[in-house]
């Protein structure tokens, strides 16, 4: 893969992870002021924090 390739990969890679940091973010705002019980929240939350990590695993590499 050409290095400008690998670059293009880091970057999109990145905004993916920052998006789910900020969707998480969100739904913990959502969970604190009680909009939505955390019943209907979390397995939202559990599967963003799941995508995180593997944004973040890949990101590392």
């Amino acid at each position: 893969m050409a290095e400008s390739d690998r670059r293009k990969k880091c970057l999109k890679i990145k905004i993916c992870e920052s998006e789910a940091r900020e969707t998480q973010y969100w739904m913990e705002v959502i969970r604190e002021v009680k909009w939505l019980p955390w019943e209907k929240v979390k397995s939202d939350y559990e599967e963003c924090s799941e995508l995180l990590a593997i944004f973040t695993s890949i990101g590392k590499k």
